[in-house]
């Protein structure tokens, strides 16, 4: 985590313009839990994450990666 007190972990549903939490990890590895919007059908979108220092986040987000859940 390069000397970073967490990453927080953000997710966007595709076809919205909307960033939502869905994990603060302290150590690596780490695990976030994403619900789909519908319950029972695959839905597809993006994650990305930000090192955070002392309760600030440091610099620019992660890539941005595709992911799908189910």
């Amino acid at each position: 985590m390069k000397n970073m007190s967490a990453i927080r972990v953000e997710y966007q549903r595709n076809g919205t313009t909307t960033w939502a939490n869905v994990g603060f990890l302290t150590k690596l590895p780490g695990q976030c839990t994403i619900t789909p919007g519908t319950p029972g059908q695959a839905e597809t979108g993006r994650i990305r994450g930000f090192f955070v220092k002392d309760n600030e986040v440091v610099g620019l987000s992660s890539p941005e990666y595709p992911v799908t859940l189910s």
